[in-house]
């Protein structure tokens, strides 16, 4: 569980500029906020995942691999593909990487 000042609401996000990158498996948005700490949100679909546990289990392994980036004052939203059903563990943590690597996070 994120804690409260961690949570980036999703209307907020909305209205500001932000850096996009689409991969197999996620659509990454990121823009920067005037708070020292990152904040982030993962949004995974009924059509990502079916059952509310993979859904859940899912947004734990992201957020717990996006909660050890360095502190950079940036908001992270992070959608998931359709794609994402099949991934496994390894995989699922190895595209992260190369994704926040491609912003410098």
């Amino acid at each position: 569980m994120l804690e409260r000042k961690r949570r980036l609401p999703i209307k907020e996000f909305n209205n500001r500029r932000k850096k996009k990158v689409l991969s197999e498996h996620f659509l990454f948005k990121i823009a920067d906020n005037e708070l020292p700490h990152n904040r982030f949100a993962v949004v995974i679909g009924k059509s990502s995942a079916r059952l509310a546990t993979q859904r859940h289990t899912l947004k734990r392994r992201i957020v717990g691999r996006l909660v050890k980036l360095p502190e950079k004052g940036k908001d992270i939203l992070v959608l998931a593909q359709k794609s994402l059903q099949g991934i496994g563990p390894g995989n699922l943590k190895k595209e992260l990487d190369q994704i926040c690597n491609s912003f410098n996070l």
